[in-house]
């Protein structure tokens, strides 16, 4: 923007209008220093905008089928397509975690099942350990008896 330029002063609403820019994008080229701006006493932002830079074509009769960025149909249609996705998402994200749920059960009932046969063995070869000593100490016995 050169300074001989006839500037129009626009508040942000009407810059971003004129632009076919969101009001948060006005403010951010604002702060970038990308759009010259100026606040008024009451703390109003008001932006100055070429005259020469032609107005955004908002839709109107030459173009029907293009819907003006903040047209409030074409709002509620991209609020009701990302709407559609967030719940795929959080169905997806869901199974999963009911997936993890049932695998760590598993795991778990797995673990426990091991843990329980390792267990039994043990058992099982103290039996016999316990039965082997006490035919040892039969035969020991024997031994030692005279004949």
């Amino acid at each position: 923007m050169s300074e001989d330029e006839d500037l129009i002063r626009l508040s942000v609403a009407e810059a971003a209008l004129r632009l076919g820019v969101s009001v948060d994008t006005v403010r951010r080229r604002i702060r970038a220093k990308d759009l010259k701006a100026q606040r008024d006493n009451t703390g109003k932002w008001w932006v100055l905008v070429p005259t020469s830079l032609p107005a955004w074509d908002t839709g109107g009769p030459s173009s029907p089928d293009m819907p003006h960025p903040l047209e409030p149909q074409a709002r509620r249609d991209l609020f009701e397509a990302l709407k559609n996705e967030n719940d795929r998402l959080w169905q997806a994200l869901r199974a999963k975690d009911d997936l993890i749920r049932d695998l760590a059960l598993k795991l778990a009932t797995a673990t426990l099942m091991t843990t329980e046969c390792t267990q039994m063995e043990r058992d099982e070869a103290r039996a016999q350990l316990r039965q082997l000593k006490m035919l040892i100490g039969q035969m020991l016995a024997r031994l030692e008896r005279p004949s």
